[in-house]
């Protein structure tokens, strides 16, 4: 069996444990498994991108693959992408190679998968028994299973997605107090909105502040925007817990090269910004439940976030 690289949940620090998605959570599980820390690969999750008060995000670019950049630059890892091609051929292809494949499917079609409101799903192909008509299967969130499950249906759910998959080459990582530095000056960038950002969508601060010009200026109709709002806050709220997660991580691993030395101040003023970011969230959906024409609370709510996040980048600096 092709299981060399042992599949299990990624070691976290933080308590709240739901901020990766599926296929983040297979990818951290893969780097850790070759013995690397996967958090480096949240060193400069944060960010906030906005064009309008139904289009924001956290993240700089809306990739299909999570932490492009990071992997190739941080771990020296390769994507190699397949496309259209007959599943089976791809897992022969990569388990003579001794890879594992990435491979996204209907959700639908596996029987351990119960939230039949969301197809897409990432699972980790780690062998086949061709006698069998088996593939062995690891999935680990938000459903957990390993083991051998039938190629037929998994050929089906590979199809009906679009028939997608990748692997990864081997992780390398070599940590440096200066790497850390690098990571915590990206971070300012997005926080204060001097990195690059992406065409038509404001960053950092400049985009909080449109963003509360915005929901002042829709006033009771801000009300038919708040489900949207609501979801795209999810992956806001998670990229920063993500940076929690990393920040902890570098505190407190023997891994680290500064563990021990990170000010507990920052850690709590990170944490309290993710809790900003909570509460704005649940005021939103409080609204939404009440019928409520009057969003003074929220509106205020978007500047504790901007004097927070403030803070956290007055921290970060104090490190250059």
């Amino acid at each position: 069996m092709n299981l060399t690289i042992p599949t299990y949940h990624p070691v976290m620090y933080n308590k709240r444990k739901e901020f990766l998605d599926c296929l983040e959570y297979l990818i951290c599980s893969y780097i850790q498994g070759f013995g690397v820390p996967y958090h480096w690969l949240l060193s400069d999750r944060w960010g906030f991108y906005y064009r309008s008060i139904d289009d924001f995000t956290a993240a700089k670019e809306e990739v299909l693959i999570p932490f492009p950049s990071t992997l190739q630059k941080i771990y020296k890892a390769k994507f190699i992408h397949y496309e259209k091609r007959e599943l089976l051929d791809v897992v022969k292809e990569t388990i003579n190679q001794n890879r594992q494949l990435f491979t996204v499917v209907d959700g639908r079609f596996l029987p351990w998968y119960t939230d039949m409101e969301i197809f897409s799903h990432f699972v980790l192909i780690q062998d086949y028994d061709p006698a069998s008509k088996v593939f062995y299967i690891t999935d680990l969130w938000p459903y957990e299973f390993s083991g051998w499950f039938p190629i037929e249906p998994t050929k089906q759910a590979y199809e009906v997605e679009g028939r997608y998959s990748f692997v990864l080459t081997e992780p390398s990582l070599q940590i440096n107090e200066e790497l850390l530095l690098q990571q915590f000056r990206s971070v300012c960038d997005k926080i204060i909105g001097t990195d690059p950002g992406y065409e038509g969508y404001l960053s950092g601060q400049k985009a909080l502040l449109t963003c509360k010009q915005d929901m002042i200026s829709y006033g009771r109709d801000l009300g038919i925007h708040l489900n949207k709002m609501f979801d795209m806050l999810k992956r806001v709220i998670n990229y920063r817990d993500g940076f929690l997660e990393f920040v902890l991580y570098v505190n407190q691993d023997q891994t680290s090269p500064v563990r021990g030395e990170i000010d507990p101040a920052l850690i709590i003023l990170v944490e309290e910004t993710v809790n900003m970011w909570a509460v704005f969230r649940n005021y939103l959906i409080k609204a939404k439940i009440t019928g409520s024409v009057n969003f003074q609370k929220q509106i205020d709510w978007v500047d504790k976030i901007i004097e927070k996040e403030k803070e956290v980048y007055e921290k970060l600096i104090s490190y250059f």
